[in-house]
């Protein structure tokens, strides 16, 4: 009896430890999707994500062992429901605002024995209905999370730059996130001097530009004469359109 007694204990126990586990990290999660990676890339950005889930699942193991069994044990239970709560509305609302199906791909050749890789350029083509446009047809090509860095051959975003011009495009709309690390920002002029359109080349930045220094990703971009807006302001170009 002393036995089972125990047991049941020490199940309790483990199961409150769990739930303030689990209730830490989904709060750990948001923490760092909404605020932490937000930080500027710095070189204490890493560690401090790191410092801070070792201190939430310190604090949620502590929590569990020492509140143990009790009325406490709705807290973890609450957030837990919140965050499932809060889940569910974020897939109803990408359900809400997905776009519509590809008419076309081109370069698909995937297969078990030749997969999709990161240098591997697959476009997509739309057709989207803008009842309220009364001018022409207009196509436009969009490039976007270019991530330039050392690790992938130059030669891979200058081909992709260049794909999207052989299309002839009307526009073409470069939407961010062009480096990952500020020191790749250099290399920005000659891959985006590959894009031209009929109508011009235009820019905005990304999350992660921002992280790493508007200004110089924005200066970077201007130098390949596209213009740029950032943080309502739009840097001026020698381009004319």
């Amino acid at each position: 009896m002393r036995l089972d007694i125990i047991e049941a204990s020490t199940l309790k126990y483990w199961l409150s430890i769990s739930l303030y586990l689990a209730a830490g990290l989904g709060l750990y999660i948001k923490l760092v999707n909404r605020k932490l990676i937000q930080i500027r890339e710095a070189q204490y950005k890493l560690p401090l994500i790191a410092l801070t889930f070792l201190l939430v699942t310190v604090s949620a193991t502590a929590l569990g062992y020492f509140l143990g069994y009790s009325t406490w044990l709705l807290l973890p239970l609450i957030i837990l429901v919140y965050i499932l709560v809060a889940e569910i509305r974020r897939l109803i609302l990408r359900r809400c605002y997905r776009a519509s199906a590809p008419i076309r791909y081109e370069n698909v050749h995937q297969s078990l024995s030749h997969p999709i890789t990161t240098t591997d350029l697959l476009v997509v083509h739309y057709q989207i209905d803008c009842p309220q446009w009364k001018g022409p047809e207009l196509s436009v090509a969009h490039l976007s999370d270019f991530h330039v860095n050392q690790a992938l051959p130059y030669e891979y975003y200058v081909s992709a730059m260049q794909r999207a011009s052989q299309a002839q495009p009307d526009l073409i709309f470069l939407t961010g996130d062009f480096v990952t690390r500020g020191e790749h920002a250099k290399i920005l002029p000659g891959i985006l001097a590959e894009a031209n359109s009929r109508l011009g080349v235009f820019a905005i930045l990304g999350n992660h530009d921002y992280w790493v220094g508007a200004q110089q990703v924005a200066r970077m971009v201007c130098q390949a004469n596209i213009p740029v807006s950032y943080t309502h302001l739009t840097l001026p170009t020698k381009r004319i359109v």
